[in-house]
Protein backbone atom coordinates (compact mmCIF):
# COMPACT_ATOMS: atom_id res chain seq x y z
CA UNK A 1 0.00 0.00 0.00
CA UNK A 2 2.92 2.42 0.64
CA UNK A 3 4.45 1.86 -2.70
CA UNK A 4 1.00 2.39 -4.19
CA UNK A 5 0.76 5.86 -2.17
CA UNK A 6 3.72 7.11 -3.06
CA UNK A 7 2.88 6.72 -6.98
CA UNK A 8 -0.47 8.07 -6.29
CA UNK A 9 0.57 10.89 -4.35
CA UNK A 10 0.40 13.26 -7.38
CA UNK A 11 -2.79 12.60 -8.18
CA UNK A 12 -6.10 14.97 -6.39
CA UNK A 13 -6.93 14.00 -2.95
CA UNK A 14 -10.35 12.89 -3.26
CA UNK A 15 -9.55 10.66 -6.14
CA UNK A 16 -6.42 9.00 -4.02
CA UNK A 17 -8.86 8.79 -0.86
CA UNK A 18 -11.52 6.94 -3.88
CA UNK A 19 -9.22 4.56 -5.01
CA UNK A 20 -7.77 3.89 -1.69
CA UNK A 21 -11.30 2.87 -0.62
CA UNK A 22 -11.50 0.52 -3.37
CA UNK A 23 -8.35 -0.75 -2.44
CA UNK A 24 -9.52 -0.94 1.22
CA UNK A 25 -13.16 -2.74 0.58
CA UNK A 26 -11.15 -5.68 -1.14
CA UNK A 27 -8.70 -6.25 1.65
CA UNK A 28 -11.67 -6.01 4.50
CA UNK A 29 -13.69 -8.32 1.85
CA UNK A 30 -10.81 -10.81 2.12
CA UNK A 31 -9.69 -10.34 5.56
CA UNK A 32 -12.56 -9.94 7.03
CA UNK A 33 -13.30 -13.20 9.18
CA UNK A 34 -14.54 -13.65 12.79
CA UNK A 35 -12.02 -12.92 14.79
CA UNK A 36 -9.62 -10.96 12.68
CA UNK A 37 -11.13 -7.21 14.00
CA UNK A 38 -8.11 -6.41 15.60
CA UNK A 39 -5.79 -6.97 12.39
CA UNK A 40 -8.23 -5.29 9.87
CA UNK A 41 -8.23 -1.76 12.84
CA UNK A 42 -4.49 -2.20 12.77
CA UNK A 43 -4.06 -2.33 8.92
CA UNK A 44 -6.62 0.51 8.89
CA UNK A 45 -4.38 3.02 11.00
CA UNK A 46 -1.51 2.00 9.15
CA UNK A 47 -3.01 2.92 5.91
CA UNK A 48 -4.04 5.97 7.42
CA UNK A 49 -0.60 6.96 8.87
CA UNK A 50 0.75 6.17 5.23
CA UNK A 51 -1.29 8.19 3.35
CA UNK A 52 -0.83 11.08 6.23
CA UNK A 53 3.06 10.72 5.68
CA UNK A 54 2.94 10.53 1.55
CA UNK A 55 0.35 13.21 1.53
CA UNK A 56 2.92 15.61 3.63
CA UNK A 57 5.22 14.92 1.03
CA UNK A 58 3.78 16.77 -1.50
CA UNK A 59 4.91 20.08 -2.88
CA UNK A 60 7.98 20.02 -0.24
CA UNK A 61 6.70 21.02 3.02
CA UNK A 62 4.19 19.63 5.68
CA UNK A 63 0.95 21.11 5.21
CA UNK A 64 -0.89 18.38 6.75
CA UNK A 65 -1.50 18.45 10.62
CA UNK A 66 -2.60 15.50 11.82
CA UNK A 67 -6.22 17.66 13.09
CA UNK A 68 -6.77 18.45 10.00
CA UNK A 69 -5.86 15.45 8.21
CA UNK A 70 -8.24 13.70 11.06
CA UNK A 71 -10.66 16.06 9.35
CA UNK A 72 -9.78 15.14 5.82
CA UNK A 73 -10.40 10.85 6.65
CA UNK A 74 -13.03 11.34 9.07
CA UNK A 75 -15.83 13.98 7.48
CA UNK A 76 -14.58 15.55 3.95
CA UNK A 77 -13.15 12.30 2.14
CA UNK A 78 -13.91 9.77 4.96
CA UNK A 79 -11.96 6.50 4.99
CA UNK A 80 -13.35 3.29 4.65
CA UNK A 81 -13.76 1.88 7.81
CA UNK A 82 -12.80 -1.89 8.73
CA UNK A 83 -15.93 -4.32 9.16
CA UNK A 84 -16.10 -8.06 9.55
CA UNK A 85 -18.05 -9.21 6.80
CA UNK A 86 -17.70 -12.85 7.08
CA UNK A 87 -18.96 -14.50 10.43
CA UNK A 88 -18.33 -18.47 11.53
CA UNK A 89 -20.81 -17.37 13.86
CA UNK A 90 -23.60 -16.96 11.76
CA UNK A 91 -22.82 -19.55 9.17
CA UNK A 92 -25.64 -22.02 8.37
CA UNK A 93 -24.19 -26.13 8.45
CA UNK A 94 -25.80 -27.63 5.62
Amino acid sequence: MGEWLKCNRHNKIRDIIRDLNVKLRGYYNYYGITFNSRRLAGYFHEVKALLHKWLNRRGGKATWQWERFTKLVNHWHPLLKPKIYHSYLSAKPN
